[in-house]
């Protein structure tokens, strides 16, 4: 299980995650190892995930080449469009 917390502050954000990824099957843990959870894009976007590491992998991908885009849009609009975005990759 990754633990990600987030904090609004005055002048940012902080972000505080493990570093521990596990994989397995059936529920059944069978590796556990050192991970990063935590991505820095560009100068002020922190990109955060649990889950499935590949598909964090995939969505980063996906917001790191939308950098641009972010501060044009709400939150609402921009998770529609990344899974769109993502759909498109299927």
């Amino acid at each position: 299980m990754t633990l990600l917390v987030g904090i609004f502050c005055k002048q940012g954000a902080v972000l505080a995650a493990d570093k521990q990824a596990s994989h397995g099957g059936l529920g059944q843990l069978t590796v556990g190892q050192p991970t990063t959870n935590i991505k820095t894009l560009g100068d002020s976007i922190l990109f955060a995930s649990s889950g499935p590491i590949g598909l964090g992998q995939q969505l980063c991908h996906i917001v790191e080449a939308d950098q641009k885009e972010i501060p044009n849009r709400n939150y609402h609009s921009y998770a529609t469009l990344v899974q769109l975005r993502n759909l498109e990759k299927l």
